[in-house]
């Protein structure tokens, strides 16, 4: 995802100069990352910038990319081009946080999401509604590669443009017929982990569950980003072996940052970064 996000927020650049045609002389152009002073799979941004003869660029914030960083902006300010930066920097900061978390650690960007009932307990199961056109759950499966469903000793993994699935098991583990016509592949690893399996993936915790072991797993490594949390209208009577207050030994307590809730069906969401 990261290489396709970094070409498309590239050449989206050049394409709209492209589609503007003798429009752009002159005008003023707002983009949300600076443009590319380099040749790779696309010609610079900036070149086109400067071709298209531009009087003004409204940038929001500097590429963290290494062999971009402040390179597009003044190569637009030799053109003689008038440049500001940082115009809603921090917006634009979450529309590409997976591409800026890669350029700088070169790891996946992950998210955990899971729904808690109104008395604490993990559901399995979203609200009404979230699923939808609109949904917040639906647009995370748009925005992510992939989703981790989590399920006791099983890792699902659903590559959500390629519709693939493969299933990650730390026991041995025999194919079921339907399975297999399905095109299901399962991978038997010797010590399951977070680690092992991750990519720019949403992971999604449903059900019953060893969730100590995946978030000391996950935040012990430094894995996860990002944390989704849906409260449906719903009150769980089962045991209560589900539920978060029962973490009394796990091991790390983490800040929630930019912690914003929004409604999305019936559900409350709430979004925040660790």
């Amino acid at each position: 995802m990261f290489r396709s996000l970094e070409a498309n927020i590239y050449t989206s650049k050049v394409f709209a100069l492209r589609d503007a045609g003798d429009l752009a002389e002159n005008a003023t152009a707002y983009v949300s990352l600076e443009p590319c002073n380099h040749y790779g799979r696309t010609p610079p941004c900036s070149e086109a910038m400067v071709k298209a003869k531009l009087k003004k660029v409204v940038i929001g914030m500097i590429d963290p990319y290494p062999i971009v960083a402040s390179r597009g902006e003044q190569r637009l300010r030799d053109a003689g081009i008038d440049v500001v930066v940082g115009v809603e920097k921090e917006l634009c900061k979450r529309l590409i946080e997976a591409f800026i978390h890669k350029m700088l650690t070169w790891k996946p960007f992950v998210t955990l999401r899971y729904s808690l009932s109104a008395n604490a307990h993990l559901l399995n199961q979203l609200g009404d509604g979230v699923t939808d056109s609109g949904g917040y759950y639906s647009q995370l499966l748009q925005e992510y590669d992939a989703e981790v469903l989590v399920l006791q000793s099983k890792f699902i993994l659903t590559e959500n443009a390629a519709s693939r699935v493969t299933i990650f098991t730390d026991k041995e583990a025999t194919e079921e017929p339907e399975t297999a016509k399905k095109g299901i592949e399962t991978v038997v690893l010797d010590q399951i982990n977070l680690n092992r399996i991750l990519e720019f993936v949403l992971v999604d915790l449903r059900g019953s569950l060893v969730l100590e072991a995946h978030l000391n797993d996950g935040t012990g490594h430094n894995l996860l980003q990002k944390n989704i949390v849906e409260v449906p209208p719903l009150w769980d009577e089962s045991s209560g072996e589900s539920s978060l207050t029962a973490l009394k030994s796990f091991g790390r307590r983490l800040k929630v940052n930019n912690l914003q809730p929004k409604i999305s069906g019936q559900s409350i969401v709430l979004e925040g970064y660790l």
